[in-house]
Order: structure tokens, then sequence, then C-alpha cells
């Protein structure tokens, strides 16, 4: 078995316009697909993020630092959260993120967790 990180991607402004009652439908049916991933075993961490307009941007070009606050305009999506799952390889990880519940302009990335210092880890 191997670690995985789903990252879900979401378009803020298609979320902006759905509605309080849509937006916790989503939450409440990405609850049940979390306790989902624990009764199977193959849930290791989640979390939801604050929207971007919260956050904050550290970025570092040709030796300069810039520091600048969210919202990061330009972006069709932004990270909204993740899943750290469990899964004997790529495709069942991204069996397992197919079945995330998303809005239809949102996306979930599947990345393997690095065990050590080495790609090939």
């Amino acid at each position: 078995m191997s670690d995985y990180l789903l990252m879900v991607l979401e378009d803020e402004a298609a979320h902006a316009t759905e509605s309080p009652k849509a937006v916790a439908e989503l939450i409440d049916r990405r609850a049940k697909f979390a306790d989902g991933l624990r009764r199977t075993g193959a849930f290791r961490d989640g979390g939801r993020l604050r929207p971007s307009k919260e956050g904050t941007r550290v970025h570092r070009a040709r030796g300069e630092l810039t520091v600048r606050s969210g919202p990061f305009g330009g972006e069709p999506r932004a990270l909204a959260g993740w899943y750290w799952v469990d899964a004997p390889n790529t495709s069942e990880a991204a069996r397992i993120a197919e079945a995330c519940p998303v809005l239809a302009a949102d996306e979930v990335q599947v990345h393997p967790i690095m065990k050590g210092r080495l790609v090939g880890d």
C-alpha cells in the first residue's frame, strides 16, 4: 500500500453562486465520503481549507521574496481541501478520487506521497 494526496480544487466563483443549502449538502456528502474511507481503512487524514481570499502566497523568484494576500486571481481553481489516503496503486487512488463529491467545475488531483528523499522511493 502507498500513500496518496487527493487535492480538491474548487472553482470559487462557481461555488459563490451556489445556494447555502447546496454548499451544505456538498459538505455533508464529503463528510460521508470521508466516513466511507475510514470504514475501508483508506483514510489517513483530510480537511477543508478556508477560501483563497483568506490565504497568503509566499513566492521566491531570482532571490526576491514576495508575500501576497489572497485571493489569487487569474487561476480557475483554488485548493479547497485534501484527503490523504492509503491505496495499493495510483489506479485505485484515482478510483477513490472519482468518488469524491465535487461540483462540475471542480477537480480532484491525485499525487503519490514520497516516503523518502528519492523520487523512486
